[in-house]
């Protein structure tokens, strides 16, 4: 979507972003200049170490400057020359490469830099966009004097208040431009740090209720937020009663996506969700997020979210947003007293998750101690103090399997936790091309062991597989099928299966099948191939 400047700024400002650097805090140009020289981040143009503010600042002072805003070691020495116009005795030849290295500023695509060139407002934009870790929305586009390749990354800045947007975005940017943003941007990157720390405790709590869950001790911090993390959490949230039949989640949702599904958790009817210019506003009304937020600042409502945000967005749906009532004529009351927490389904005890990726997350022991709803919830279970508090919800019962296909044909399942299924065939080879598996809740199958097959040759959770409540593809089939490389990409044969078929009683297939709750059972699949 193209967007004006008028569009952007009216945006920013519903979100509570400052655009006008220069003025917007009441510090002077020549006050942050201050400020970041003291920081190390400057330097005087002279020996009085004037700031030089109406100069204009070369593509190399600005390498230097971005490497050390970004902690980067500016003056480790490379391995190899990185652009032929930079020599190894320029005075910002490690800067350049260390800026180069990390991503922050590339050359002109045929192995030069032009050290000695003016930074441009687009380009100062584009650098303090990737060194925010900001992904841009590759649709954005603002229109204007901006080059086509620095729409996105123009778009993100002016977004997240980084520079001016009546800035003549290819022109020379002057020190003081360079000032303000590179301060603003000093800013918002304490802000960040300051909120990824608070999150630890609310990262501990969703794991322990098992809103949300960790790969073997990895919570992928950086890795995108998935459709099932989505699902998992409202399953959580609203004790799966939530209409999953409207709901639209991509398999990595967009952070626009995520706040609908979690405010349809809260109460709001799907078609009052359809306004993407309107989901921001919805959330901080209902408390999901503060409209000072430093994630309203860095994440582009059509671009996925980092699990790390995602749980800073989840955690705060979880315990501080308030759910809501709508009427016939779509008016909308906020339950204040009323958290999801109250009434979210809790597990038997805490789910102990001991991270190994993120230091400083907690662990829980008792339920009690998690948050204080939770606490007053279970202290007042069934109602006391003239308060009503919903009964606590415990699922102390294993998922299980209600049915099973493969290449069309129904497995003979007993208990929910063990099928047999025999596929015959004359003449020809044939192949395991297809399966299917139903659950009765959302619930998450692991492979643990396939007769005759080495499972180490595979990656950490390859063969691990999150389903929804009903039918499922059975993952495992095709995921085999990649490994194995058949020519014809068939499939399994079925002499291979009868090949991994050590004990010749069908080649059993071992997984563990577990829900939200901590609650599993062990499920077997034996697959006998004989001839007609």
């Amino acid at each position: 979507m193209k967007m004006t400047k008028a569009v952007i700024l009216s945006a920013a400002l519903a979100l509570g972003v400052s655009v006008g650097v220069a003025s917007a805090d009441g510090m002077t140009a020549q006050e942050k200049f201050d400020a970041l020289k003291a920081k190390g981040i400057f330097s005087g143009l002279n020996d009085r170490g004037d700031s030089g503010l109406d100069q204009n600042m070369t593509r190399a002072q600005f390498a230097r400057v971005a490497g050390l805003l970004d902690g980067l070691n500016v003056d480790a020495t490379p391995s190899s020359t990185t652009f032929r116009d930079v020599s190894t005795d320029h005075w910002a030849y490690e800067e350049i490469a260390a800026a180069s290295r990390a991503g922050l500023m590339q050359g002109n695509g045929n192995g030069t830099f032009n050290p000695d060139g003016h930074v441009t407002t687009e380009q100062m934009a584009t650098v303090l966009t990737r060194l925010l870790r900001i992904q841009p929305d590759n649709s954005a586009t603002v229109g204007g004097d901006v080059s086509d390749w620095a729409q996105k990354y123009v778009d993100a800045a002016l977004r997240a208040g980084l520079i001016s947007s009546d800035s003549d975005f290819q022109a020379p940017a002057t020190r003081g431009q360079l000032v303000n943003s590179t301060y603003e941007t000093d800013q918002l990157q304490g802000e960040v740090r300051t909120v990824k720390e608070e999150n630890k405790p609310s990262i501990g709590k969703l794991l322990a209720l098992g809103v949300m869950s960790a790969d073997e001790s990895r919570f992928g911090g950086m890795e995108t937020m998935s459709k099932d993390d989505v699902l998992k959490a409202l399953g959580t949230m609203t004790n799966d009663k939530l209409d999953l039949s409207k709901l639209t989640l991509s398999d990595n949702p967009s952070f626009a996506e995520i706040l609908r599904a979690y405010l349809q958790a809260l109460g709001y009817p799907a078609d009052m969700l359809n306004d993407s210019d309107k989901l921001v506003e919805q959330a901080i009304e209902a408390g999901i997020v503060g409209e000072d937020s430093p994630l309203l600042k860095v994440q582009q409502l059509n671009v996925p979210m980092t699990r790390e945000w995602g749980s800073y967005l989840t955690a705060g749906t979880l315990f501080n947003a308030s759910t809501v009532t709508v009427d016939s004529e779509g008016n909308v009351k906020q339950n204040a007293d009323k958290k999801l927490s109250q009434t979210m389904k809790l597990p038997k005890s805490p789910i102990k998750v001991e991270l190994e990726d993120i230091e400083g997350v907690p662990t829980y022991t008792t339920l009690k101690s998690i948050d204080t709803s939770i606490a007053d919830r279970l202290s007042n279970a069934g109602g006391g103090g003239g308060v009503y508090i919903p009964p606590v919800v415990t699922d102390t019962t294993a998922p299980s399997i209600t049915a099973a296909t493969i290449n069309g044909q129904n497995v003979q399942l007993t208990n929910g936790e063990t099928g047999t299924i025999t596929l015959q065939y004359s003449y020809n080879d044939g192949y395991l091309d297809e399966g299917t598996i139903s659950v009765n809740e959302a619930s998450t199958l692991k492979i643990t062991a396939i007769e005759g097959v080495n499972l180490s040759q595979f990656a950490t959770n390859f063969l691990t597989q999150s389903l929804n409540a009903g039918v499922n593809n059975l993952d495992l089939i095709s995921k085999l099928n990649t490994i194995v490389m058949d020519p014809q990409d068939d499939g399994i044969s079925f002499s291979l299966v009868n090949e991994w078929d050590e004990d010749n009683n069908g080649l059993t297939i071992t997984g563990e099948l577990s829900d939200g709750s901590n609650n599993s059972r062990t499920v077997t699949l034996t697959i006998m191939v004989g001839e007609v």
